[in-house]
């Protein structure tokens, strides 16, 4: 699971870019729905 996160992750990156490595930024790795920063 965690292998293909990260191989899943560097299509994404090299394909979003910035928006991407700014979504990174804002949400956890294993769990999209629960923010690191309450809006």
């Amino acid at each position: 699971f965690i292998a293909v996160k990260f191989l899943e992750e560097k299509d994404l990156r090299d394909f979003y870019g910035e928006e991407y490595k700014d979504y990174q930024k804002k949400v956890p790795m294993l769990v999209p729905f629960i923010g690191k920063k309450s809006a």
